[in-house]
């Protein structure tokens, strides 16, 4: 007969548990007998014969003491020590608890001290304990009360300093966590909250001769939010960072009773702040960020096929940086939710998203031209492992996607000309108004200390500066005189920090000069060394005459002189 499991909150609702279970148990010790029943606390589990596997002993803390180290559980020796007789355990019988995670092993040789027993054990399977089950659990089902055998317990075992849990429902509240701070760096979240929410819907179909028959694994409506603001700060020089720090660590503990067998459940929450910076001078980089990762997943094991479907979103919004920067900057934070759920220990449904930003500033040296940027992207890692089934047909399942990059802040982004385009102008005279251009980033935000280069492409004028860097309110300017020719124009453009030119600064100037001559002589006042020549009298270049012109200095015109070469100095 199939047995049948429900978990809520991760918990095992087990349908069909044994009533007169033949356990291997020790008269003296009554911890370790089957317990006769014919109905459970929750009034709906009916007892049956032959589900449990024959050799399968319950050590409970009512006699049997687990002494063992963590090395020691790493190395699977679990020590006991009891009161009274010891039980009477043989090699590959199966031995269940519930302490810690719970454990479910197998034993593979036994020896005894007085009162106490060392156990050599390794994993056991669920198909060691159950010779046919089904089981499902919803993550999320917080409200789930099974009866009087069951313990429920939802600890935050890890908060980083700074990290507080909120009244509000998975939600993590952060003021001040210092997630590194050495001489010379230092990386800081200032204050946010991360929001999270993973529900997870798990089911398996097994037995002990056929393995695994079916399973489903879905994650619906998953949230992993995040609203904070970073510091990242750097004194003396050239730095590289790398690191990662736990913020917290949540975990739902479900322990209860299946006859006298405790089935132990837990989920674990893990977030971790993951970031890298690198940089080459000096610099305080301060910057807002909201994001959202929001995402469902299935994965579904029937007939001997795996099938899966995914969907994610991501929303991202910023704000523009304060930053005090001399040369440059690359940087990197990512939150990592790790979240698994383990039977008895190990690891079975697993989901961990992961989201992050990355920003890039980059200043050139010693113009000072730079740029900056800010890109968000997600990730997902979820599967199944099924160690826990020993004749699964697959140790593990597993599915990554992620989201591409998305630019969320970008400076210099946008430019535009302010004032300054299609004047007209006097050749020789300064246009009225100055060429006035905004420089902004991708939230419309004026920004300063950007340097814009001003260069003549027509004309032959000039600008009072070539070079201007953006001021406060994002504006930078020059005055502009024009040229001897008709048509003018000037280029404006802003580099990266590699001193490459920005595509989208390009921006271009036009005027119109206006040509005078005053005397109608054929050259124009800018040129006119003459002013005031004869209508109809022949000029040379500079715009003069020869009643105007003294090629000998002599004091006569060269229209009168009759003598063109007299030597200086000479009277005539």
């Amino acid at each position: 007969m199939k047995k049948s499991l429900s978990v809520l909150l991760l918990l095992f609702l087990f349908l069909g548990c044994n009533k007169n279970s033949d356990f291997q148990d020790s008269a003296n010790d009554q911890s370790m007998n089957p317990k006769e029943e014919s109905e459970d606390d929750s009034g709906n589990l009916s007892e049956t014969s032959k589900e449990f596997e024959d050799n399968v002993l319950y050590f409970s803390d009512d006699g049997s003491d687990l002494v063992s180290s963590e090395e020691d559980i790493e190395s699977g020796r679990y020590i006991f020590n009891h009161t009274g007789d010891s039980p009477k355990v043989k090699e590959g019988d199966i031995i269940v608890g519930d302490e810690g995670e719970g454990f479910l092993r197998k034993v593979g040789s036994i020896s005894n001290n007085n009162n106490q027993m060392i156990l050599h054990t390794s994993q056991a399977s669920l198909d060691d304990l159950f010779k046919d089950a089904e089981f499902s659990f919803n993550s999320n089902d917080t409200e789930y009360s099974k009866g009087s055998n069951q313990l429920k317990k939802t600890t935050y075992s890890k908060l980083a300093k700074g990290v507080t849990v909120s009244t509000e429902k998975n939600i993590i509240e952060l003021g001040d966590v210092i997630l590194k701070d050495e001489a010379g760096y230092s990386v800081t979240i200032k204050k946010g909250i991360i929001d999270f929410d993973v529900p997870i819907d798990f089911s398996a179909d097994f037995n002990a001769s056929n393995g695994l028959n079916e399973l489903d694994f879905n994650v619906t409506n998953a949230k992993l939010g995040a609203s904070y603001d970073i510091e990242f700060k750097f004194e003396g020089g050239s730095t590289f960072i790398e690191d990662k720090q736990t913020l917290f660590v949540k975990t739902k503990l479900l322990s209860f009773l299946v006859g006298i067998v405790p089935v132990v459940i837990v989920i674990k929450s893990e977030l971790i702040a993951k970031f890298k910076a690198r940089n080459t001078s000096n610099i305080i980089f301060k910057k807002h960020f909201d994001q959202t990762y929001d995402l469902t997943t299935k994965i579904n094991y029937s007939e001997g096929q795996w099938s899966n479907s995914f969907e994610h979103s991501l929303d991202s919004s910023s704000e523009s940086p304060e930053i005090n920067l001399v040369t440059g900057l690359e940087l990197s934070l990512a939150y990592e939710l790790k979240n698994d759920v383990k039977i008895y220990g190990v690891v079975g449904p697993y989901v961990t998203p992961d989201l992050n930003f990355t920003g890039e500033f980059n200043v050139g040296v010693p113009s000072l031209d730079w740029d900056a940027s800010v890109e968000v992207a997600a990730d997902i890692k979820y599967g199944v492992e099924l160690n826990i089934i020993k004749e699964a047909v697959i140790a593990k399942y597993e599915q990554e996607y992620s989201l591409a990059k998305r630019l969320i802040w970008e400076v210099p982004h946008a430019f535009e000309i302010v004032s300054g385009n299609n004047q007209k102008g006097n050749f020789g005279e300064s246009l009225p108004e100055p060429l006035l251009i905004s420089v902004r980033d991708n939230y419309n935000n004026p920004f300063p200390f950007i340097p814009i280069y001003y260069e003549i492409n027509e004309g032959g004028g000039s600008v009072s500066d070539n070079m201007v860097k953006s001021d406060e309110s994002g504006h930078a300017q020059t005055i502009w005189t024009l040229g001897p020719q008709n048509d003018q124009e000037i280029s404006v453009f802003a580099k990266k920090g590699d001193g490459s030119i920005i595509e989208e600064s390009s921006l271009t100037f036009i005027a119109e000069g206006n040509y005078i001559d005053s005397d109608a002589d054929g050259v124009g006042d800018d040129l006119d060394q003459c002013p005031e020549t004869i209508i109809g009298e022949i000029v040379n270049a500079t715009g003069c005459s020869d009643s105007q012109k003294d090629s000998d200095g002599d004091g006569i015109n060269d229209s009168l002189d009759q003598c063109p070469n007299s030597p200086s100095g000479e009277s005539v």
